[in-house]
This record gives C-alpha cells, sequence and structure tokens, in this order.
C-alpha cells in the first residue's frame, strides 16, 4: 500500500518555507499600518444641545442608576488569570463622571442625581471625598453654590460591609453639616434595630461628643462590631487617643464602662448597640 503524503505541523529551522517573500509581505504591509495615523474622535458638545434634550439624558441616567445602584451584591466576576476580589468590592457608581463635569453640567445634573442614590457604607468614604471636600477658602464659594448643604444623604447597609468599619468620617460630616438629614437603609440580613441605632449615634449633638470629634486629637476611630449571635452583642467602640483616655477605657478585657459616662457624652439613646471604649496608643 501507498504511503499517504506527510505533512508537518511546524516547519523546522532553516527550511525553505521560512522566510519566505509573502512572508515579508505581510511584516511591510503590518508595520505601513501601524505607521498611519489615528484618527481622533472629535468631541461631543453637549452643551450645545437644547435644554429639553439635556434633561432627557439626565433622566435616562437617572432612571438607570436608581434601578441599578446599589446592588445587593458588589461581587464583580473576574476575568480569566484575575484573582476573585473580595465580596465588599464597590461597584462602579453610575454616571458618576456627569456630576464631575463643567460647572453647567453640575448644576443642572448634580442634585437631582444626588437625590437618588443610597450610598453602600464601603464606598461611603470616597463618595464624602468626591462630593464634600476639604474646606479650602479659594473653593468655598464655588463649592457652597453647587452644594445642598442641608440635603439627605441615605447610606445602604449590608453586613458585610458592616464589621469593622470605621464610621467616623460619617461622624464627622454631620457635625461640618448638621442640616443634613443622614439615614440608613438596609437588606433583610441587617435588622431594623442595627440600622436605627447607628441613625442615633450618628446623629448625637451632645456638646461634649461634637468638641471630641471636632478635635483631631481626640477620638481616632469608632468601629462597628457585630457578634455573630444574630444581633445580640453588637458593638460601637469609640478609640481614644492615650492622652485623653481614661483609666477604666485601657483594660482590653472585662471592660467596665461607669453607668454615668455614656449619658455625659450623649451615647446613652444609642440603643440596641453596646457603647466600648479603646485605647490609640500611636
Amino acid at each position: 500500500m501507498a504511503r499517504g503524503r506527510q505533512t508537518k505541523a511546524v516547519d523546522t529551522v532553516g527550511s525553505k518555507r521560512t522566510g519566505t517573500k509573502r512572508d515579508r509581505y505581510n511584516g511591510d504591509e503590518a508595520k505601513a499600518i501601524a505607521k498611519r495615523p489615528r484618527q481622533m474622535k472629535e468631541s461631543f458638545r453637549f452643551l450645545d444641545l437644547p435644554g429639553e434634550l439635556r434633561n432627557r439624558i439626565y433622566q435616562y441616567a437617572f432612571d438607570i442608576s436608581y434601578r441599578s445602584f446599589p446592588a445587593s451584591s458588589f461581587r464583580k466576576k473576574p476575568k480569566r488569570g484575575e484573582s476573585p476580589l473580595p465580596a465588599n468590592t464597590p461597584q462602579p457608581i453610575p454616571y458618576l463622571s456627569l456630576t464631575q463635569s463643567c460647572t453647567q453640567i453640575r448644576r443642572e445634573f448634580r442634585p437631582w442625581w444626588m437625590g437618588s442614590h443610597k450610598i453602600p457604607l464601603c464606598a461611603l468614604d470616597n463618595y464624602l471625598s468626591a462630593f464634600f471636600p476639604s474646606r479650602l477658602k479659594e473653593t468655598k464659594a464655588h463649592f457652597e453654590a453647587s452644594t445642598n448643604t442641608a440635603g439627605e444623604l441615605r447610606i445602604f447597609l449590608r453586613q458585610d460591609d458592616m464589621r469593622g468599619r470605621d464610621l467616623l468620617r460619617l461622624v464627622k460630616h454631620k457635625l461640618r453639616f448638621p442640616d443634613y438629614t443622614i439615614v440608613f437603609q438596609q437588606l433583610a440580613a441587617v435588622s431594623e434595630v442595627r440600622a436605627r441605632g447607628l441613625e442615633q449615634l450618628v446623629n448625637n449633638q451632645h456638646p461634649t461628643w461634637n468638641r471630641w470629634i471636632r478635635r483631631n486629637d481626640v477620638v481616632s476611630q469608632i468601629r462597628i462590631g457585630l457578634s455573630s449571635q444574630h444581633s445580640a452583642g453588637d458593638t460601637i467602640t469609640v478609640v481614644m487617643k492615650e492622652k485623653h483616655a481614661l483609666p477604666w477605657m485601657k483594660p482590653t478585657l472585662n471592660q467596665i464602662v461607669p453607668n454615668d459616662f455614656p449619658p455625659s457624652i450623649g451615647l446613652d439613646k444609642v440603643t440596641h448597640w453596646q457603647i466600648s471604649f479603646a485605647v490609640d496608643y500611636s
């Protein structure tokens, strides 16, 4: 029987087929294509649109954002070859760029957009940094013109986001904007009593507490501690700087908080949560 013609999967080095004229032509053609100047995309003149059409675009962005954000889970699907991201990785906020655009677009869209959102607790610090930056004299007038200092901030609670979370930034925000309304909205896994207790903590306006928060050398953290047994034993730990810590705050086990101390700073009105203290020695 005649043998069938054998073929090679890969040409050996030095064979006649390597480096052919066709191969060289393809290489030259690829270089020529790479050297062609790229055509730049023209920018879209959004502000030239009539106001009615801009409002329709804002409405579309508002509706999409309201329906899709926040998601019940922020776990992203990893790309091939990437490690899975943590479950509490915040999802990008839809149409955030419109709120960071020019002055006119911010004035038109930003108040509407900000009033529609529930901000996940895991994304709260970045959100406050973006929309409520530190006071700067040169930008104070511009900030006050584009920001509603008596608005509403709705915070979305998931149990995974709460564990070990530091609430000091949020408490400072309330002190800076006392007319701001801060409410917590939660999934079914987070009990109503947990959410209401956090609202009472954030909205505490006791003069001594406010004085502590206003200074940067008294309280360094306000941390959430969740009990593994449903919601019994949940704690709020106020971490004090060492020079302001009282002797009874220093024990880490079996700490006894004097009965008259929480009322002296307004924390006796915080329901459900057990208030404890720790010391920052840094």
